[in-house]
C-alpha cells in the first residue's frame, strides 16, 4: 500500500468514528420471519387533518440519545398535522414547541397508493459539507418502507460516490442509503391511558465507503402501527440538526 492510500486509509478510520457519533447503532433483528410476504396493512394512512402529538425531547448534535443540554424534557412537545402537498404528495407539518417557543417545519411524503411503498423528501446538505464535496442540490426522495416486500428484505434507496475531503485529503467517498421493516415491536404510547400498539420497526441506515474501509450505521427508526402511523420515532442528530425522539402521547382519531 503506497503512502498516499495509508493517508486516505488513516483519515478514514478518524472521518468514519467521527460519523458514528451522529447514527444510531445498528440493531439486531429481534423476531426475524418470512421475508417474501407483502406486508398490506396501512401503515400511514394518509388522511387530511389527522395529528399525532408526541412527547420525548430532542436529541443534541453529534449524538444518539442525549438530549439538548438546557431543554427540560417536560418543555418539549411535537405535533405532527398530516396535509394534502401538490403532485399527489403529502405534507407532515411539525410543530414543535420548545419553553414556550414553537416553530414548524415540513415534511414531504410520496406514498405508493398501489404497495404501500412510502418515501420522504430529505436532504444530503450536512454530509456533503462535512466531506468538503461540490454539490448543487441536496434533496432527494428516500424510501422510507417498502411493506410490498415484506419484513427483512433489504432495499436499497441512493447510491452515489463523490469526491470529497477527509482531513485534508482528498478522496472518492461512497454514499449508500438502505431500508428494512426489520421487527415486530409492542409499543406502549406515553399517554395517560399507556395503549399498546402492535408495530413494525423499520431501520434506515447508511453505508458509507471509502478505500477499503466500509462502515454502516443507523440514522432513524419508524414504528409504525396498522391504520395509526407512527406511534414511536427516533432520529439522530447530525452536525448541523437536532434529532427526536418521541412516543406517541394523543392523537385526534
Amino acid at each position: 500500500m503506497n503512502r498516499a492510500m495509508m493517508a486516505v486509509l488513516a483519515a478514514s478510520i478518524v472521518f468514519f468514528s467521527l460519523i458514528q457519533l451522529n447514527c444510531t447503532s445498528n440493531s439486531s433483528n429481534s423476531n426475524p420471519v418470512n421475508t417474501s410476504t407483502p406486508i398490506t396493512a396501512n401503515l400511514l394512512p394518509l388522511v387530511a387533518g389527522h395529528s399525532y402529538t408526541y412527547s420525548g425531547y430532542l436529541v443534541d448534535t453529534n449524538t444518539v440519545k442525549d438530549s439538548v443540554p438546557g431543554i427540560p424534557r417536560s418543555a418539549f412537545s411535537a405535533t405532527w398535522t398530516l396535509e394534502p402537498g401538490l403532485n399527489n404528495t403529502w405534507l407532515f407539518l411539525d410543530s414543535t414547541t420548545i419553553l414556550d417557543s414553537t416553530r414548524v417545519k415540513i415534511l414531504a411524503i410520496r406514498k405508493d397508493s398501489a404497495t404501500g411503498d412510502f418515501a420522504f423528501l430529505q436532504t444530503l446538505g450536512p454530509f456533503y459539507r462535512a466531506v468538503h464535496a461540490n454539490y448543487t442540490d441536496t434533496a432527494l426522495w428516500v424510501t422510507v418502507a417498502r411493506p410490498s416486500l415484506g419484513m427483512n428484505t433489504v432495499w436499497k434507496t441512493f447510491d452515489t460516490t463523490i469526491k470529497g475531503t477527509i482531513n485534508g485529503i482528498a478522496a472518492s467517498i461512497q454514499l449508500q442509503i438502505f431500508g428494512v421493516i426489520e421487527a415486530h415491536e409492542t409499543i406502549t404510547d406515553s399517554s395517560s391511558s399507556h395503549n399498546q400498539f402492535d408495530t413494525y420497526r423499520i431501520r434506515t441506515y447508511r453505508t458509507i465507503t471509502v478505500g477499503p474501509i466500509s462502515i454502516s450505521t443507523t440514522t432513524a427508526y419508524l414504528w409504525l402501527a396498522a391504520d395509526v402511523g407512527p406511534v414511536q420515532i427516533d432520529i439522530a442528530g447530525d452536525p448541523e440538526n437536532y434529532g427526536f425522539y418521541g412516543v406517541l402521547a394523543n392523537k385526534n382519531f
